[in-house]
C-alpha cells in the first residue's frame, strides 16, 4: 500500500460538479491534469510522486483510455527524466504481464488470473524479470513474497520449474559440448556453434557485476560527445582519439569518479572489440593528475570545511524547539546528527513505519523508522550512497549523556511518531527549505559564517565530534556505516597517523 505522503496530491483537490463523470474517469482526468502541468513546468519530483500516485488508483480499462492515462504512461518522453525502471513503466508493466503468463502455464491455467499477476509483480518488483532469474532462489525466501497461501504454493512451483528449466538447459549444453568436443566437429554443428557463443556472450556481460553504472556511465559519454564534440549518435563508440578523452576527463573533480565513468568506456570497447589506441599515456597523466590534486584539496578540508560541534547542536536544538515554524526542522537535525545521515537523500525523505520493515522494506518506501519499547530508535534505509543493500541503525535514548533530551534521538521523535502512520514522511517540506532554517537559527545563534553552512556540517561534525572524544576509526565506521574500512587493513585505529585519521574523518562525508 502507498504511504499516505505519495497518495496526498499537493494541488488543491477539486469536487467532480453534479452530473459529472464517475469517480473512476474523474481520477484518471485529474491525474493526466497534474501529470501534464509537472511536465512542463519540469518538476521531476512531482512527477515521480504522480508515478507512485498511478500504482494504487482503481480506474477501469475504459476509463483509462478514455481519460488518456493509459496514452500518458506508455510516453517515454514523460518519464525520461526519473530514475531506472521508474522511466519505462510500460517496460515494467510487460515484465509483469510476461511473468504473469508464465505462471499461469505452471499453474497450468489457461487464462491470468488476478492472483497470477499479483505475484507476478512480486517478483518483478524485487527484480526477478524473467523466470530464469528464479533459478538459485530457495523456495522458503520465495514464498515470503506472497501473504497468501495460494500465492505462496505458486511461487514455490515457481522455484521448481525454474530451477528444473535451468538444470535442462545446462544438460543440453553440457551433453553438446562434450558430443562435440569428442567428435571434433564444433563447426558443423549450428546449434553448438550457437549455444557457446551465447554462453561466451553471457560471461562477457557477467564481466562487469554492476550493469546500471556502466549504462551511466556511457549515457554521460554519449551524450558529450554527441552534444559538445559533435558525433554522430551512431558514432560515439569509440572515441576518435584520446585528446576527446582528454577533454570529458577535465569535466570531473574527483578522480575516483573519473576512473569509474573512463572505465565504462573501457569496458564497452573491450567487449565489442573495438579500438582502444585512444586509451594511451596522456589519459593516465590525466587521471593521475586529477588524484594528485584531490589529495591537495583534501588536505585543506579541515581549514575550510564549517562543521557543527556538541556545543552548537545542543543550543541549534533549543533554540528550533521553541522557534515558532521550525519544531520540525529541529528534530530532522537531531536525527541526521544522531544517525550521521547524509541530509539530502536520506535524512529529508524519512518516512514512519512499522516493526516488520525493519525486516523487510516494501520495494516503494524509501526509509522505515521505528521506536520500539524499550525505548530504542530504529532505522531501516533501502539504499544508500556507498551501501546499495541499504542499512539498519539503532540509537539508545541519551538523555543522561551530553546534551540531555534535546539530542536524545528516541525523544525528539517519539510525540510525532505515535500520531503518524507506516509510510508517511516526517519531514514533508523541501531539502532547501530545511537548509534555509538551519542557517537562520545559526545567525540568530551568532555563529560566524553562518550563511556558508551546509548539510554536511552534521554528518562530517558529528564524525569530528566522536574522533574528539577519544572514539576510534571503526566505532566511527560503524555508527555511520562508512565506506572506507579498507584504512583498517593498513593500519590499527589506535596507532593511526592524526594527517591521515583527520582525511578519513572528512573524506565520505559528501
Amino acid at each position: 500500500m502507498a504511504s499516505p505522503s505519495i497518495t496526498k496530491s499537493t494541488h488543491a483537490t477539486q469536487q467532480p460538479p453534479k452530473g459529472a463523470p464517475k469517480a473512476s474517469l474523474w481520477a484518471a482526468v485529474g491525474w493526466v491534469q497534474e501529470v501534464l502541468e509537472a511536465r512542463i513546468l519540469g518538476q521531476a519530483t512531482e512527477i515521480l510522486r504522480l508515478l507512485k500516485k498511478v500504482e494504487c488508483m482503481k480506474v477501469d480499462q475504459s476509463d483509462a483510455a478514455t481519460s488518456g492515462l493509459a496514452f500518458l504512461l506508455a510516453q517515454h518522453e514523460i518519464w525520461v527524466d526519473l530514475p531506472e525502471w521508474g522511466c519505462k513503466p510500460k517496460d515494467f508493466c510487460d515484465k509483469v504481464c510476461s511473468m504473469a503468463k508464465w505462471l499461469a502455464e505452471v499453474d497450468r491455467s489457461d487464462e491470468v488470473a488476478l492472483w497470477h499477476q499479483r505475484v507476478a509483480l512480486q517478483l518483478v518488483g524485487r527484480g526477478f524479470h524473467a523466470p530464469s532469474h528464479l533459478d538459485g532462489l530457495p523456495a522458503d525466501t520465495a514464498t515470503k513474497f506472497c501473504n497468501f497461501e495460494k500465492g505462496k504454493c505458486l511461487l514455490r512451483n515457481a522455484v521448481t520449474v525454474a530451477a528444473s528449466q535451468a538444470a535442462a538447459k545446462r544438460a543440453k549444453l553440457a551433453h553438446v559440448t562434450a558430443i562435440v568436443r569428442v567428435a571434433g566437429q564444433i563447426h558443423d554443428d549450428g546449434l553448438t556453434w550457437q549455444l557457446l557463443q551465447n554462453r561466451a556472450r553471457e560471461l562477457k556481460h557477467a564481466s562487469r557485476k554492476d550493469k546500471q553504472s556502466l549504462a551511466s556511465g556511457l549515457r554521460a559519454w554519449h551524450s558529450f560527445a554527441t552534444m559538445v564534440l559533435g558525433y554522430l549518435a551512431e558514432e560515439s563508440i569509440p572515441p576518435h582519439c584520446s585528446q576527446h578523452v582528454l577533454m570529458y576527463l577535465t569535466l570531473f573533480n574527483n578522480a575516483g569518479t573519473a576512473s569509474n565513468y573512463l572505465g565504462c568506456l573501457v569496458s564497452a570497447c573491450k567487449y565489442w572489440g573495438l579500438c582502444q589506441d585512444w586509451y594511451d599515456d596522456e589519459v593516465r597523466m590525466v587521471i593521475q593528475g586529477l588524484k594528485n590534486h584531490q589529495a591537495q584539496m583534501q588536505r585543506q578540508l579541515t581549514c575550510n570545511t564549517l562543521l557543527l560541534d556538541e556545543g552548537i547542536m545542543s543550543r541549534l536544538a533549543a533554540l528550533c524547539k521553541e522557534l515558532p515554524g521550525f519544531a520540525v526542522a529541529s528534530e530532522l537535525f537531531v536525527l541526521s546528527w544522531s544517525f550521521l545521515l547524509r541530509v539530502q537523500s536520506e535524512g529529508v525523505p524519512l518516512e514512519a513505519g512499522a516493526d516488520a520493515e525493519l525486516r523487510s522494506l516494501p520495494p516503494h518506501r524509501h526509509a522505515a523508522i521505528v521506536l520500539d519499547e524499550l525505548g530504542n530508535l530504529h532505522l531501516r534505509l533501502r539504499c544508500r550512497k556507498n551501501r546499495p543493500g541499504g542499512s539498519l541503525l539503532m540509537r539508545p535514548c541519551t538523555c543522561n549523556g551530553p546534551g540531555g533530551s534535546l539530542l536524545c534521538a528516541p525523544h525528539r521523535a517519539q510525540a510525532r511518531l505515535e500520531q503518524m502512520v507506516p509510510g508517511e514522511r516526517l519531514f514533508p517540506a523541501s531539502e532547501s527549505h530545511y537548509l534555509s532554517l538551519f542557517r537562520k537559527a545559526l545567525k540568530l545563534l551568532g555563529v560566524p559564517q553562518a550563511s556558508n553552512f551546509g548539510f554536511k556540517a552534521f554528518r562530517a561534525g558529528r564524525a569530528t565530534q566522536l574522533a574528539k572524544e577519544g572514539k576510534p576509526v571503526h566505532v566511527i565506521m560503524m555508527m555511520g556505516e562508512r565506506r572506507n574500512a579498507a584504512l583498517l587493513n593498513d593500519v590499527s585505529p589506535d596507532t593511526l597517523d592524526a594527517g591521515v585519521f583527520w582525511q578519513e574523518v572528512h573524506s565520505d562525508t559528501t
